[in-house]
């Protein structure tokens, strides 16, 4: 718990591919509490997951605490609850504004994003899109938005995705390699 005591200057952080699970056992609550300064974080994993992740716990307990965190790499994926990875804990990340996804596999809802209004950069680069809900990105404006090789399993999908854009300012749109 108290493995980053005495970093509060600490501007970026990367433990990725530590095979670490999004709960209390890596993730101790107010673990990063001391991180005052931090404006990046990579906390993907390398894919492994477990049964009982609470990713609600999660962003209130661990992720909540880092106030001044600008952009995020982490994987998106749901938890046992079907929840998305971005739980309530979220919304107090008021500068948070660049999402890459590391592991992506979700179904996309109008939950998956609710708290993280503050997004503009968002990269879902290889994903796997189980659904997209039409709503998910709507009225949203971005300065970067990929689905650069993301993996989806119907055309309504895609279909979703792009009547979403119609009310959104994108002044970035990749999609290489994500129709077949």
């Amino acid at each position: 718990m108290d493995a980053f005591l005495g970093l509060e200057h600490l501007r970026i952080l990367n433990i990725r591919k530590n095979f670490l699970v999004y709960n209390s056992i890596s993730f101790p609550n107010s673990v990063f509490k001391p991180l005052k300064s931090l404006f990046h974080l990579d906390i993907t994993s390398s894919g492994v997951y477990h049964s009982d992740q609470n990713f609600e716990e999660f962003s209130i307990d661990v992720i909540s605490d880092l106030k001044t965190l600008e952009s995020i790499v982490i994987d998106i994926i749901s938890d046992r609850f079907g929840q998305s990875v971005f739980g309530i804990g979220f919304t107090s990340l008021t500068h948070l504004t660049k999402l890459n996804a590391g592991s992506c596999n979700i179904k996309f809802d109008n939950a998956t994003f609710l708290n993280v209004p503050y997004l503009d950069w968002i990269s879902l680069k290889n994903c796997t899109m189980k659904s997209y809900h039409g709503g998910t990105l709507k009225h949203r404006n971005f300065t970067f938005l990929s689905f650069e090789g993301i993996m989806h399993h119907s055309i309504a999908d895609w279909q979703n995705v792009v009547y979403d854009f119609d009310d959104n300012l994108i002044n970035t749109l990749v999609l290489t390699s994500s129709f077949f």
